[in-house]
């Protein structure tokens, strides 16, 4: 490590194993010791248990990408219906024959059923998907622990 070498402060994040085979996050800062003649004599090391945090991190980052997955199929699947019926309210709009206007009245009502399955679908895996992802409020989590550890040379 570049900074180690240069005997400059440094931060690291890694997984820690504990006795009972079980694991968690620590996040570590080390802070170059040096004696009275200004040589340097090892490293102090502040570390926290950040496991909270990095749950966290991956529940938001699933969240996330659940939520890109239905924006693009909201932008992609909706659209299509949307514009059919668009389309077809122009035609409704310039034709006289009461049987192309019944045909074309059809067809706007087929594109809205589309349209209203592709959102429940999509409602429901926001609702599914989500669902499986438990954020709980800022508060219900505990505090980083600080751990004691002697310096290290």
């Amino acid at each position: 490590n570049e900074a180690k070498r240069k005997q400059q402060s440094f931060t690291a994040e890694y997984i820690q194993y504990t006795k009972n085979k079980g694991k968690q996050w620590i996040s570590a800062a080390y802070t170059p010791l040096y004696n009275d003649i200004g040589r340097h004599t090892g490293y102090i090391s502040v570390q926290n248990i950040i496991t909270a945090r990095k749950e966290r991190e991956d529940q938001i980052n699933a969240q996330n990408k659940i939520l890109q997955e239905v924006a693009w199929l909201s932008s992609h699947e909706i659209r299509r219906p949307v514009a059919s019926i668009l389309g077809l309210t122009y035609l409704y709009h310039n034709s006289e024959a009461p049987a192309e206007k019944d045909e074309i009245l059809h067809l706007i009502d087929r594109c809205a059923n589309d349209l209203d399955n592709i959102v429940h679908n999509i409602t429901a895996r926001v609702n599914n998907d989500l669902s499986a992802i438990y954020i709980p409020a800022g508060n219900e989590f505990e505090p980083d622990v600080v751990l004691q550890q002697p310096p290290f040379k």
